[in-house]
């Protein structure tokens, strides 16, 4: 590994900003095509899941009807091949990500998508589950789109509570 300088500092860590999320769920909501990644960033920006668990979810994980989320709901945590499937953890939806999960289930119905509780929720337009090289792509496109440069990636997201607590 490469050793750090005596008394040189770390780079600082890059976090999207407040205006910069903003701009891209605007961006992404007004966007004919972009509703399905605009309700996958409001679920990244508003609660602490990750790439591989967004793209895991069911529509049974989010609502017990297919109509309403719940603002409360399980997670599977994936532990590649540790086996650990048991395992969950609990995602909490702001009114930021539970509106437009709201709304993202309408527009399921719409389109007749399947809301099956074992339904993908989030799937690309060959109606197969989206993946995670797929939703990191659309992520860094809809960033240029918006004008945010250089993209930013999902690990570099801000703590959620930070952007909700003030509000």
């Amino acid at each position: 590994g490469r050793e750090r300088r005596k008394g040189r500092l770390p780079r600082p860590v890059r976090t999207m900003t407040d205006q910069e999320q903003d701009r891209l769920l605007t961006f992404t909501s007004d966007h004919k095509h972009g509703f399905r990644d605009h309700v996958i960033y409001s679920l990244a920006f508003g609660t602490v899941l990750r790439e591989h668990e967004i793209v895991a979810l069911n529509v049974g994980h989010v609502s017990d009807d297919g109509k309403t989320p719940r603002r409360r709901f399980a997670v599977p945590i994936s532990e590649g091949s540790k086996g650990n499937q048991d395992r969950t953890q609990e995602a909490i939806l702001a009114d930021e990500a539970y509106y437009p999960l709201k709304r993202f289930l309408s527009w399921k119905r719409d389109r007749r998508e399947s809301l099956d509780p074992e339904a993908p929720l989030f799937v690309t337009r060959q109606n197969k589950r989206i993946a995670v090289f797929t939703m990191k792509s659309a992520f860094q496109a809809w960033q240029l789109r918006a004008g945010i440069r250089p993209p930013f990636t999902f690990r570099e997201l801000p703590d959620p509570a930070a952007r909700f607590r003030a509000k």
